[in-house]
């Protein structure tokens, strides 16, 4: 969840945080520099379907001692939590729902109507949009299609760097397989520099200054940052000069 929290800081609101991290620190009486809730307060959940029912219990006791109210936004259909969950839509369905049907996202007619279509189960009708304009490319077999990402991406990012870019495959062993071929080639590139192998609990992985790491969890008993991984909400940063930094 720390990418929807980015994104909300990018799309203008002043203050965003993860629910977990939020929690444990509304808990704590708002130490650590963080705002504390009050009568005053509206908390938006977005992506509410996503959190399951222990910081459920929590959140909603923070927001019931303080007085802050709580507006929860999100999509039952999309994917759930990992732990126990359901809970947004035990609370949908007893106390109702506002819905939100005009797409405001896109500014393309014809992309409004496919994310319509997406969002219906028409998962045909949405791709057909996209393809029918260039923006989806189909391969026969998975390797021309994985070499075929692989050169647009080196192209691409050799052309526009400050973009940002993300590369999804279906299996676990696929993005692995992408992963290195990426980290291959910003190594020709240079720009990943002074390689560390390190031993993970997927294997060894090598790291370099220049490198973008992300984390899914740490052992118990170091800090309230690690405790917070434990809930697999991902923290990412860079390798530079032999430390990892935040980013």
């Amino acid at each position: 969840m720390n990418a929807v929290a980015d994104d909300l800081r990018r799309a203008g609101f002043t203050y965003a945080n993860t629910a977990h991290r939020e929690v444990w620190w509304q808990e704590r009486g708002g130490k650590y520099g963080i705002p504390e809730w009050g009568r005053d307060t509206v908390v938006i959940v977005d992506e509410a379907a996503m959190l399951d029912t222990h910081i459920y219990a929590r959140l909603m006791r923070q927001a019931a001692e303080k007085g802050a109210k709580v507006v929860l936004a999100g999509d039952d259909r999309q994917q759930g939590s990992v732990e126990r969950g359901g809970l947004f839509t035990e609370l949908k369905e007893r106390y109702g729902s506002a819905v939100i049907s005009t797409v405001r996202r896109q500014e393309a007619e014809w992309q409004r109507a496919a994310s319509g279509a997406f969002s219906e189960g028409r998962m045909s009708d949405g791709l057909r949009a996209y393809a029918q304009r260039g923006h989806v490319h189909w391969s026969a077999e998975i390797d021309e299609s994985r070499d075929r990402l692989l050169s647009d991406w080196d192209q691409d990012s050799r052309e526009k760097p400050d973009l940002a870019r993300f590369v999804y495959a279906s299996t676990n062993a696929e993005v692995n397989r992408i992963n290195r071929a990426i980290h291959g080639i910003r190594l020709e590139r240079g720009e990943i520099r002074n390689e560390l192998e390190a031993d993970t609990v997927k294997g060894k992985l090598a790291i370099g200054a220049g490198e973008r790491l992300q984390f899914h969890g740490n052992g118990p008993g170091q800090g309230h940052h690690e405790r917070l991984a434990q809930h697999r909400h991902a923290h990412r940063g860079s390798c530079a000069k032999g430390r990892i930094v935040p980013v």
